[in-house]
């Protein structure tokens, strides 16, 4: 709660985000990590080929998950921190870690005769998953257990295009499906539809409180939900791979380097 109370601050008493914006760098480390995630802890998790690591505050490895299956494509879900959520696309089947990064119990196989082609997975309320079936285009919501509790119509009817997730994540009520070319959709508890927000071209996403944060390799947009005030800002480095906020500052991942960056201050 410090960490989203010090966020809010910053975003209340700077300007806004906008190009050419001036930034510190707060520190650096060497890296060759292909991902990064933030739980609402402001726990920081690097992806990397074959392993994961959570690091401490000082930005050291406090505890690793090694699994040859991690590549780029593996997506990782630390929203409950205790429980970190591993999806591994090409395979068709799931990890759940506790907050050491060990794994809790047996794989999660999706059959494909339940399931379909599972292009996206991310955690849900009250010990369930929201699993996104590209092939049927449809949304279902299981338990721990994989019995599913709830499955959607079919979307591309409902929604005049066929959706290809490349984020998912739930946050306080509502699941947000992020298309890198159609923008980012958005669903209540039950799967249904509720509206869409026109942003294209983003990779990922991070929600704090009332804002969603979208990222891409050039920049960052801050949607305030309630007033619908958007505001962006370019990114001024080359070869970002992803972004995220902790506290008051930006987590930026570049090829080769993870950066800790605030904008500057004006005199």
């Amino acid at each position: 709660m410090i960490l989203i109370r010090t966020l809010i601050v910053f975003l209340l008493t700077t300007a806004s985000f906008y190009g050419g914006a001036q930034f510190v760098t707060e520190r650096s480390i060497p890296t060759k990590a292909i991902g990064i995630e933030v739980s609402e802890l402001g726990q920081v998790y690097l992806q990397f080929p074959q392993r994961i690591e959570l690091l401490d505050q000082n930005w050291a490895v406090k505890y690793s998950f090694s699994e040859r299956r991690i590549s780029a494509n593996t997506a990782l879900d630390v929203t409950k921190s205790l429980k970190p959520l591993v999806y591994f696309e090409e395979f068709n089947l799931g990890v759940l870690l506790d907050n050491t990064l060990s794994q809790q119990s047996s794989e999660l196989i999706f059959d494909w005769n339940r399931f379909g082609q599972v292009s996206a997975l991310c955690h849900s309320i009250g010990n369930h998953y929201w699993i996104f079936d590209v092939a049927a285009m449809q949304l279902i919501r299981a338990d721990y257990s994989l019995q599913e509790v709830q499955r959607s119509a079919d979307l591309s009817l409902l929604l005049g295009v066929s959706l290809d997730p490349v984020y998912m994540v739930e946050e306080e009520d509502y699941l947000y499906v992020l298309d890198k070319k159609l923008g980012l959709y958005v669903f209540d508890l039950f799967g249904t539809f509720s509206h869409r927000l026109d942003f294209i071209g983003f990779d990922s996403l991070q929600i704090v409180e009332q804002r969603i944060y979208l990222f891409s390799s050039e920049q960052v947009v801050s949607y305030n939900k309630l007033t619908k005030a958007q505001t962006s800002i370019k990114l001024p480095y080359e070869n970002v791979l992803d972004v995220r906020i902790v506290g008051s500052s930006f987590l930026v991942l570049r090829k080769g380097e993870l950066l800790q960056i605030k904008m500057a201050k004006k005199d």
